[in-house]
């Protein structure tokens, strides 16, 4: 085997199974219904409509901005330009573009009817590329641990390359050698990678369904992980998360595919609708400096072997990394394009982030402010300042940050493909080590939630079936259900 093949091999495309993806979606369908029902409930006890509860704070921002523009409206009288920049276009787009039909037959309260429908079905296109990523694997391909990566890398592959001789000489002569977690190597004298590299070892992907996939269990336990998280009302409303929820995960879905120019285009409309889209940017430039490696190396082993290139034969084909940086800067641009324009427009303020600062406090401090209020709100009762929401808030941010320790686990056993963990420490770094509204924190750390806990919920569900999935989800929605209507209703601050 190369010393190439020790890094980022594609992930081989599987297709989803039918019983999987009717498992996916149906879940999503019930865990909306479940969602609204106790959000109606909740409401209508404390005087509030349904409408009234999912029309709330950001929601206003992304309605305004959809039916007037950036500049075509004031809040008290007072010019807000400088305030509305600082929601990013993309959600508001397409939202005019879905409300449009119905403003134009006067469908009552037609902007957040779209809103809301909107934001289930790229919810639910979300839940699947989280039940595809699971399909094609969470691990490195081929498996194998960060450190070992890095060893390779710095001794030029020599040790790398006869453990990995080794290892395949003990898995035998081409024969699937089954693990106890249902996953299983294919040794030498396999196929190679669609690609044509020869000397990476095909996968069997880790699954429980009949064509090795996820089973109907684990898509419906990752339906659950996604649409009943805490604060995951929020997919149901007219605010950002569905749409850069859906395009962050099939941006992961495609680079861990090779498909760098659609994971560039996926992230840059990310950037079009949150900030935290530059984790997706620096993700995708590793990955291109990583493909640039492979490809010296490449040529490297197939120089010395004689051979011009390696894997130069009968249907190979040796990919460039120059598709791939230009990925970086499909995914840049629009974000950098979205913040020069902002600057121009709230120049009176600061610029763009003159404007986070002054509306929301938000801004970089290191963690100064979080800590700050973790000490002050966290751990006290309502008599002393406190309030449950505060709790909630900080009590989250306390177990996003373990979780991100917990994920270095299966990140050095190369359990869980580094492609996967950096984007979502990355937005758990920005959130955790950032000032602004800290009631918001549950809202803002779902998708580093998502991804870091998927592993772990996809083995169990993988191991179990239903005997997981089942106490899983109630256990999980129980918790996420009550955070969501708790924020939402009796909570008289932002989220």
């Amino acid at each position: 085997m190369g010393m190439s093949a020790l890094l980022d091999a594609p992930t081989p495309a599987r297709r989803l199974s039918r019983p999987a993806l009717a498992a996916a979606l149906a879940a999503s369908v019930v865990l909306w219904g479940v969602q609204l029902t106790v959000l109606t409930v909740w409401g209508g006890r404390h005087g509030q409509s349904l409408g009234d509860v999912l029309s709330q704070w950001d929601t206003q921002w992304m309605s305004r901005i959809a039916l007037h523009g950036y500049a075509g409206w004031t809040e008290g009288g007072h010019p807000s330009q400088w305030q509305s920049i600082a929601f990013f276009p993309g959600y508001p787009v397409l939202l005019r573009i879905v409300s449009a039909p119905l403003v134009v037959f006067g469908v009552e309260s037609a902007t957040l009817l779209a809103g809301c429908l909107l934001s289930g079905v790229l919810a639910a296109a979300m839940v699947v590329g989280l039940v595809r990523l699971v399909g094609d694997g969470l691990d490195a391909v081929p498996p194998q641990t960060l450190i070992g990566r890095v060893v390779a890398v710095l001794f030029d592959g020599r040790g790398a390359d006869r453990d990995a001789d080794r290892d395949a000489d003990r898995d035998g002569d081409g024969d699937a050698d089954r693990d106890g977690d249902g996953r299983g190597t294919v040794a030498r004298g396999a196929a190679p990678y669609a690609d044509g590299r020869d000397g990476v070892a095909a996968r069997v992907t880790a699954g429980t369904g009949e064509d090795g996939g996820p089973s109907p269990a684990t898509a419906t336990a990752v339906a659950a992980l996604a649409l009943g998280a805490p604060m995951s009302a929020v997919y149901w409303m007219p605010y950002s998360e569905s749409l850069f929820g859906v395009c962050a995960v099939w941006c992961l879905v495609m680079l861990r595919r090779h498909r760098f120019l659609a994971a560039g285009v996926l992230a840059g409309v990310a950037g079009l609708t949150r900030l935290t889209a530059v984790a997706l940017v620096v993700t995708l430039g590793l990955a291109a400096l990583v493909e640039t490696v492979r490809v010296i190396l490449d040529r490297r082993a197939g120089a010395g072997a004689g051979s011009g290139v390696a894997g130069d034969g009968p249907g190979s084909s040796v990919t460039t990394p120059l598709t791939a940086w230009v990925a970086t800067v499909v995914s840049a641009v629009p974000l950098a394009l979205y913040i020069a324009w902002a600057d121009g427009q709230a120049a009176p303020v600061g610029g763009y982030f003159g404007a986070q600062d002054s509306g929301w406090h938000s801004g970089f401090d290191g963690g100064r402010a979080t800590m700050r209020w973790l000490r002050e709100r966290t751990f006290v009762g309502p008599g002393d300042g406190g309030d449950v929401g505060y709790i909630i808030a900080g009590l989250s941010v306390i177990a996003v940050v373990l979780i991100v320790v917990a994920s270095l686990w299966p990140l050095l056993r190369g359990a869980l493909d580094w492609r996967l963990w950096l984007p979502a420490a990355m937005i758990a770094g920005i959130v955790v080590f950032s000032d602004g509204i800290m009631h918001s924190r549950p809202r803002l750390l779902i998708f580093p939630v998502l991804v870091l806990l998927l592993p772990w919920v996809a083995a169990g569900a993988r191991r179990w079936r239903w005997a997981f999935t089942v106490p899983f989800v109630v256990a999980w929605c129980v918790l996420g259900f009550f955070v969501s209507g708790w924020l939402l209703v009796p909570f008289r601050w932002a989220i």
